[in-house]
């Protein structure tokens, strides 16, 4: 399994859901995939929400390893408040997402994608890079 992660789960983010996941996910370099990237601010600090569009949103693509289990998989969709029984209610959907690798490859991997409408604290994120963005303004990534 692939996961495309554009924001606070990409490796080296200082949450401790993203360090745990990491010791089972093998890193395969840059990619991008289609899209909007905003940025929503939370007290515990900002993070990015991915919604459909045609702009070039930026992140790390990841293989999971042999260790990687069904309690990681559900370790990422809490950290990300999605609930698979119940994606009306959730903020993100995990779903397929077409992304390119920086050797040209078109794969397809799981992503997090924003559900609700945007709040009116977002900012977009021009340039779709989420960590770019996110030391160009001195702000916190959320924890």
């Amino acid at each position: 399994m692939l996961f495309f992660f554009y924001g606070t789960l990409v490796a080296g983010s200082v949450n401790a859901t993203a360090q745990a996941v990491h010791r089972r996910l093998r890193p395969l370099g840059a990619a991008t995939a289609r899209g909007r990237l905003h940025a929503i601010g939370d007290p515990a600090g900002w993070y990015p929400a991915l919604t459909p569009g045609d702009d070039a949103v930026h992140g790390r693509l990841y293989e999971t390893l042999p260790t990687f289990d069904a309690a990681a998989l559900a370790a990422l969709d809490a950290y990300e408040n999605f609930d698979p029984a119940q994606p009306d209610a959730s903020d993100y959907l995990r779903r397929g997402l077409r992304v390119r690798d920086d050797d040209g490859h078109t794969r397809m991997a799981q992503a997090y994608l924003w559900r609700p409408p945007i709040p009116a604290n977002a900012r977009e994120v021009p340039g779709g890079d989420f960590a770019a963005w996110i030391a160009r303004n001195g702000l916190p990534a959320y924890r």
